[in-house]
């Protein structure tokens, strides 16, 4: 048995059987929402708490409609090849939300590759091609 898994494990309350058929494990990380409500689009974020292949758990500001179809993407903590940043984007359905945390169970999800930290804050755009300008690719 791995050590992640033991220590999962020994969280559980004594007596208390557990339903759900995947292990999930804490995170920490950023995730953003969206869905539709009607034809509007609504997104938000928020920080998961835990996620496994069959669900992820997530702090919200808001309560999300259940049953609501809804797309996550979650920043993932470990690197591709100890250098590339992934994101897993993944798809389900809300099946609980309260005042403190929205679940999800997941129906499908892909792992993506992230932008670099300096693309991200806009940082790279300049050291790249500062001849580029944002005027010139309208024309």
């Amino acid at each position: 048995m791995k050590l992640m898994d033991m220590a999962l494990r020994r969280q559980k309350p004594i007596g208390i059987e557990e339903r759900r058929s995947s292990l999930r494990f804490p995170l920490g990380e950023e995730v953003a929402y969206r869905f539709f409500r009607g034809r509007e689009a609504v997104a938000g974020s928020g920080r998961a708490i835990n996620m496994s292949s069959g669900g992820l758990l997530f702090a919200t500001r808001g309560l999300l409609p259940e049953g609501q179809k809804i797309q996550v993407t979650v920043n993932w903590p470990v690197l591709l090849d100890d250098g590339c940043r992934l994101k897993v984007v993944a798809s389900g359905r809300v099946v609980r939300s309260d005042a403190r945390a929205t679940a999800i169970r997941i129906e499908h999800y892909e792992f993506h590759t992230r932008a670099s930290r300096l693309l991200e804050r806009g940082l790279v755009r300049n050291i790249i091609a500062p001849e580029f300008e944002e005027a010139s690719l309208v024309s």
